[in-house]
């Protein structure tokens, strides 16, 4: 007990007294795999929607501070972040939740498991992550208690890392989408206009070629109406990757509206536009 009151007492000092966001998180996981007998101790940050984590400390290496993982991969830290609880895996072979996964976790002799939702104002931010090899016994109720009241001191320096790398992501998408279509990533409308009026006045001063497709997805409608919006919405990403998988750097795609799409072709007559086009 004296053990796991000092390591509480040694990361709250440390969440006071020092403004240095990943040094606290390392020392956090360093503190907790020091009490607890694991074989890894990680943070995860988890992004909204949850599909992909990062690992922002891990207790095995001090130098990682953004590793992506996918979720999808690790059931266990899904059905935490979703359901906003604590996860313990008491047996990985024996677990009907850790079936997709035992393959991949054979090599690695891991027995137990702990995610440890890290919560704040009831968002789910992020895990803490724990697994241990010891065949006898799972964790302990004394170390369930102790892992969750260090997630709990974690959750506002995570959620300090968790708005930085949030605002820092926004700036970096305002800055590469601005002119174009939030779901595709296409050109929008607007943007479509200004540069077809670009490319017209250069082919009609210098007498060249260009060609202009429009493009629409044939019973969209349907898709909606029978598979969901989702649906209708992955198949837009669909056409739309596939689209700019085809066409020249010099080429413009963009979404003109709805399943819509118009697509330049500078330096193009119409012979090679149809081509193009199909």
């Amino acid at each position: 007990r004296m053990k796991e009151l000092q390591a509480l007492l040694q990361i709250g000092t440390a969440l006071a007294s020092t403004n240095d966001r990943q040094d606290v998180l390392y020392l956090l996981v360093k503190v907790i795999a020091g009490v607890v007998d694991v074989v890894r101790c990680s943070v995860i940050l988890v992004d909204d929607p949850v599909s992909i984590g990062r690992v922002v400390a891990t207790y095995e290496n001090p130098k990682v501070n953004d590793l992506q993982i996918d979720l999808s991969k690790y059931p266990e830290i899904e059905e935490s972040v979703t359901t906003g609880q604590l996860v313990l895996v008491r047996n990985v072979q024996k677990d009907p939740r850790m079936v997709s996964v035992i393959p991949r976790l054979q090599h690695l002799d891991i027995r137990s498991i702990l995610v440890i939702p890290i919560v704040y104002h009831e968002q789910v931010l992020g895990t803490l992550f724990l697994r241990t090899s010891r065949p006898r016994r799972a964790f302990s109720q004394r170390e369930l208690l102790f892992c969750q009241a260090a997630a709990r001191m974690a959750a506002n320096t995570l959620l300090g890392l968790s708005r930085y790398q949030l605002v820092l992501r926004e700036k970096q998408d305002l800055a590469s989408q601005v002119g174009r279509d939030s779901l595709t990533g296409l050109y929008n409308l607007r943007t479509l206009f200004l540069r077809l009026e670009e490319e017209m006045a250069i082919a009609s001063r210098y007498g060249r070629a260009l060609s202009y497709l429009m493009l629409d997805i044939d019973n969209f409608k349907h898709v909606n109406d029978t598979f969901g919006h989702r649906d209708g919405d992955n198949l837009l990403k669909q056409v739309s990757e596939t689209s700019l998988g085809t066409i020249r750097k010099a080429d413009v795609a963009a979404r003109s509206g709805g399943d819509e799409f118009g697509i330049i072709l500078p330096e193009t007559d119409s012979a090679g536009g149809r081509i193009q086009a199909e």
